[in-house]
């Protein structure tokens, strides 16, 4: 479902020069790397350790994975969906080098057919192992600091109870927690990935959208029955 989102915003995508008044590019200093997404991996691999220590067997309760995956599962999945509705409705000219007018591959990888959208191999540049274009459009709020953030609240609600951590280490982890989410966010506007608008947008949107869904649609873990 997401790549179909992205292929559909990259049929509809228009490349153009960047937008020219943003206040993240105008102060931030441009980088390139893989490590500008390291803050998110940290808090993946910390989400991670905590699904696989939910199945050791203890005496001292535990969060069952399955809460863990269906939670982050839930929040990517509407907040994909929230993000298509905003990217679809209004076109902007892409952040990313490869969006740019300069890149050649621009209009050969652009889908142009139904079959293209659904069925293209190319995702994020892994599929047919072809320099391209991937995806291009998907902005107007941030997807990387959606799953940021969304790492950040499953982190905060349920490795303190995974890794048995007393209350001044929990402490100590919502601030880690808090402190990569906020390089995060720098490091996705000086990567150029997005605009300093989208990843506002998220910053805000995100929470909102994490406090409806834990504390008014689905505010119950599952639990097993015997």
């Amino acid at each position: 479902c997401v790549r179909t989102h992205k292929y559909i915003c990259t049929h509809t995508h228009r490349s153009g020069p960047r937008l020219t008044q943003d206040l993240g590019f105008d102060f931030l200093p441009e980088i390139k790397g893989y490590y500008t997404d390291s803050p998110m991996a940290v808090l993946q691999f910390v989400l991670l350790g905590a699904c696989i220590l939910s199945l050791v067997p203890r005496q001292t309760p535990t969060p069952y994975a399955v809460n863990i995956v269906r939670r982050w599962g839930m929040m990517i999945a509407m907040g994909n969906t929230l993000r298509f509705l905003t990217y679809i409705s209004t076109t902007l000219p892409g952040a990313a080098d490869h969006c740019l007018p300069s890149n050649p591959n621009i209009e050969i990888d652009q889908p142009k057919t139904v079959y293209d959208i659904f069925f293209k191999l190319v995702v994020d540049g892994s599929g047919t192992g072809e320099s391209g274009t991937y995806n291009c459009g998907d902005l107007t709020f941030s997807g990387h600091q959606l799953m940021t953030m969304t790492y950040a609240f499953c982190c905060l609600r349920y490795v303190p109870q995974a890794y048995s951590m007393s209350l001044k280490v929990e402490q100590g982890f919502a601030i880690l927690v808090w402190a990569l989410v906020v390089i995060q966010a720098f490091t996705i506007v000086m990567a150029r990935n997005h605009y300093t608008m989208d990843v506002v947008i998220s910053c805000y949107l995100t929470p909102l959208l994490w406090n409806w869904y834990i504390n008014h649609f689905d505010p119950d873990e599952m639990k097993p029955t015997i």
